[in-house]
């Protein structure tokens, strides 16, 4: 890297959590407008999850949000 180039990067925290299907929640998240076609929201990298989806999304892997102060 040189010339000025600074890369961009997400701070994030890992949390254990379980692997999990994403095809029985399809039907409940709302960033997923084309039920049908669901893989398409995915391809264009970051967006923002609205709390409820987020939420929804940890609770179906067992992931523990007590140290995000989320629930």
């Amino acid at each position: 890297m040189g010339g000025g180039f600074m890369p961009y990067r997400r701070d994030v925290e890992f949390l254990p959590c379980e692997e999990a299907d994403i095809l029985p929640l399809i039907p409940q998240l709302t960033f997923i407008h084309n039920k049908r076609s669901w893989g398409f929201v995915f391809r264009f990298g970051f967006f923002e999850l609205a709390e409820d989806d987020f939420e929804r999304i940890a609770k179906y892997m067992k992931t523990k949000l007590n140290d995000l102060g989320q629930g």
